[in-house]
């Protein structure tokens, strides 16, 4: 039987190795993307990311993730169950952080491909690294959409956070084309 003592050491060094392994994995990939090296390291890693994602759906829950809006479901229905396994008592708080994390990028990267967003910046907020993307209307935390699912469950869903952004644009946009419309003598 492990001791505390022993235990911690193990969880320290473990972590420790993980840490280095991504900032080592990170750096490979900046060097084997010359063409990415004019953007920031958040535009260059959170797509690697929400790809880890992809695997980890397929291989844990047999689902498919082709960075379509309609996947966005299926993003909510993983992090439901996770919701189930954290309100059972049988989830813990890093993980509750990765798949956030990872679900976020994932989250993000669609938006980025199908609404018009751009990943912006990283910020430290407890308890989890956000990163958010940029729509002409604001900014957003799709990692923080994540943990709200894993850990309140049906109150907090990603994909009406996602269609709140998407609506936002798109009525954004009809104002526009109404204001130019009533602009140029036409309306």
């Amino acid at each position: 039987m492990i001791g505390n003592g022993t235990l911690w050491v193990t969880i320290t060094v473990t972590v420790l190795s993980a840490a280095f392994a991504l900032v080592h994995l990170l750096s490979l990939l900046e060097k084997r993307r010359p063409a990415n090296q004019d953007k920031p390291k958040v535009e260059v890693g959170m797509p690697f990311y929400a790809e880890l994602a992809v695997q980890k759906a397929k291989s844990e829950n047999k689902v498919h993730l082709d960075f379509t809006v309609q996947s966005i479901d299926v993003v909510d229905e993983i992090l439901m169950s996770a919701h189930r396994e954290y309100a059972a008592g049988k989830l813990h708080d890093g993980k509750v952080r990765a798949m956030a994390f990872f679900y976020g990028a994932y989250v993000g990267e669609v938006a980025c491909r199908t609404a018009g967003a751009n990943w912006n910046k990283e910020t430290w907020s407890r308890p989890m690294l956000e990163v958010a993307i940029q729509t002409e209307q604001g900014q957003y935390m799709p990692a923080g959409w994540c943990r709200n699912r894993i850990v309140n469950g049906a109150d907090a869903s990603v994909s009406v956070e996602f269609g709140r952004m998407t609506r936002r644009r798109s009525g954004e946009s009809a104002r526009r084309q109404e204001n130019a419309r009533s602009n140029d003598g036409w309306a």
